[in-house]
């Protein structure tokens, strides 16, 4: 009886260490494997979701852009061309000829804030005519469809003695600075 029961302890501690063998051997990395395929397959999920919500905002902003494509390119239009400024030279041209004055216009100077990378282009122009007309001009230049800063201003009248009235019709020349805001290329 002694035997049998050795057998039976052997055979279970066999059994034991081959089950033990199995989950330390077997079990155990297909457990540490499917955990680790979990954890890239909701990384790949997490992935997939962020991409579909950027292709989403992408069609979003695709849809908006196309609604806004007139407006962008009217802010676009504000700006002159700081290569070729001749279109801008021609509105200045065009608006004196509207108000009847005598103009010069030359370009002084081409700069660019390098901060904030904004161009500018500098104009003195100088027109002579009738005071009305020539405030006329100014507030076209202010209402103008270019970004335009009038940044010194001089208005030098007739040289004899003039009543209220004369103010209207009298001769003025009036000097000023434009810094007209440029693209880099339009």
């Amino acid at each position: 009886m002694l035997s049998f029961r050795i057998k039976i302890l052997t055979t279970s501690a066999i059994f034991l260490a081959t089950f033990i063998l199995f989950a330390l051997f077997i079990i155990r990395p297909m457990f540490e494997s499917i955990k680790k395929s979990s954890e890239e397959l909701l990384a790949t999920e997490r992935e997939l979701a962020a991409i579909t919500e950027k292709s989403r905002q992408f069609t979003v902003w695709d849809k908006e852009q196309a609604s806004l494509g007139p407006e962008l390119e009217k802010i676009k239009n504000i700006f002159v061309d700081a290569e070729m400024p001749v279109e801008f030279a021609e509105f200045l041209e065009r608006t004196a000829k509207e108000c009847k004055l005598a103009l010069k216009v030359s370009l002084t100077n081409t700069k660019e804030e390098k901060e904030a990378g904004i161009f500018f282009l500098d104009f003195k122009v100088s027109t002579k005519g009738a005071f009305p007309d020539g405030l006329k001009f100014l507030d076209k230049l202010e209402n103008a469809p270019y970004l335009i800063d009038i940044s010194s201003l001089s208005i030098v009248r007739g040289g004899k003695e003039q009543t209220a009235s004369d103010y209207l019709t009298s001769e003025a020349e009036f000097n000023f600075s434009l810094k007209v805001f440029a693209s880099s290329s339009k």
